[in-house]
């Protein structure tokens, strides 16, 4: 079996953050951080003379893990 290229390590990672972020799951990376889904809601937006709603949207967020210590 023929070893698997950089690029193609790559693109099966993404396609798997890219999987279980749609399916509303957080993805940890470890000594990284973790890359999670944020929803926010529907909201009023006024204008002039009329009020109109925005849908609700979703947001990728990153939070990196505390840098880990040196010893």
């Amino acid at each position: 079996m023929a070893r698997p290229s950089p690029k193609d390590v790559l693109k099966a990672f993404c396609a798997v953050v890219q999987d279980e972020l749609a399916a509303g799951r957080d993805v940890n990376l470890p000594g990284l951080g973790t890359i999670q889904v944020e929803h926010a809601s529907s909201t009023v937006q006024q204008s002039d003379d009329a009020a109109m709603w925005s849908p609700p949207k979703r947001t990728i967020t990153f939070t990196p893990h505390d840098s880990p210590s040196t010893s």
